[in-house]
This record gives C-alpha cells, structure tokens and sequence, in this order.
C-alpha cells in the first residue's frame, strides 16, 4: 500500500495497481485491448517489479516457462502463448538475451537448483545462435531478423556496443549458474567467448571523448 499528502501521486499509484491487474493474467500481457501479447523481452521489466513489489511471484517464475519455446535453430519466439507465437516468422533476438536475465533474477532470489538447472540447455542454444555471426575480432557483426532494442534510435547492424554488450551479459550470468550448478565445461565455454567480446569492444572506444560509442 502507498498514501501520501500529494492526491495525484495517490492517483498514480492506484493507476499503477490497476494496470498491473489488467496485464496480469497466464502472462504478462502487453496491454489489454490492442495488443494482448506476451513479449519475451518486455516480461523481464514486469517480472523485476513483481520481485520488489509483489509478495505473490508466481507469474514472475511462470513469464521463464511460458518463454521456453525456442525455435528449432535455439532462438526463442518474440511472443508467446499468443498469435505470433508460430516459428515462421523473425523473431526479436535480444528478446532471448532479456528472457536469460529472467532466469539469472530466478537464480539469484530464490536459489532453485532445480528450476535453474531446467532452463540453461535453452540458455545455451540461444547464445550459441549468436557465434555464426562472431567474427575474427570476437564481435557480433550484421545480426539477421529484427535487433529492436527496444524502440531505440540506434544502429543495430555491422557491429553494435549494445548487440554486443547484451550477448555478453548473457554469457557472464550463464558462466556464473554454471559453476554455481558444477557445471565446469559450460563455465570455461561461455568465459572463453565472453573474453574475445570483452577484448573487441575496445574497438567502440573513443579516447576523444572518453566513453564508449553505441556503433
């Protein structure tokens, strides 16, 4: 519960419950009315607001389920339990890279060795989807299908820092529940790529300005 002296604040929060109740149902819905999807990497922002301000974390865990449906090349769908949900068409990678930092979250709040241990042969496969297109300089370079980045107003193609540093997020959090599950080979795999990314992405700094360049 939430009450304070500003009445439009007081407004806002019950806004907030009422929004949660509607998009809230087998999954986490994109809206009510329009557009009644489940998108794989939206659900990540949904489930680390249930894990701060729910008690009942049920969908939260359920969002890593329903995501579980990869295609036959690993990837996972944009959408699921819906009307997109079908392998025929593109799908949003970065979504899949979101949807593995859903699994991280499960790791790290409830420490379910079993659960965890379900989802990382997918976790696999969706970063091993990536290595066709890592080249000599252990970036990512011209990713097909959809890189959304979710609406930004950024290049995704030839080589991007944000592609890149999301599969390499990627890679970390698999390293890190692999040796917290004994699992050494698929540790020393995903720390020997995620090397040749760390070593690449020297290649988006710029010592001019003193950050690192989006592409």
């Amino acid at each position: 519960s939430f009450e304070c002296s500003d009445e439009s604040l007081n407004r806002l929060y019950k806004a907030g419950i009422r929004t949660v109740e509607l998009n809230s149902w087998d999954a986490f819905l994109d809206c009510p009315t329009r557009e009644q999807r489940a998108w794989v990497g939206d659900a990540v922002v949904h489930q680390m607001v249930h894990l701060v301000t729910n008690s009942d974390w049920r969908l939260a865990w359920h969002y890593l389920t329903l995501g579980n449906s990869p295609r036959s090349d690993g990837i996972l769908p944009m959408s699921v339990a819906g009307d997109v949900e079908n392998g025929r068409g593109f799908t949003i990678p970065d979504w899949s890279i979101h949807w593995i930092h859903g699994v991280y979250n499960l790791y790290r709040f409830t420490g379910e060795r079993s659960k965890v241990k379900e989802f990382m042969p997918t976790i696999e496969r969706i970063l091993r989807w990536y290595l066709p297109y890592q080249t000599s300089n252990g970036l990512l370079q011209d990713l097909p299908e959809w890189n959304l980045i979710d609406w930004s107003s950024l290049f995704s193609g030839e080589q991007s820092a944000l592609v890149n540093a999301s599969w390499a997020r990627g890679l970390l959090e698999f390293s890190e529940m692999a040796h917290w599950l004994g699992e050494n080979a698929s540790q020393s795999w995903a720390e020997e790529i995620y090397a040749k990314v760390k070593a690449g992405f020297e290649i988006f700094w710029d010592e001019g300005r003193g950050v690192y360049v989006d592409h």
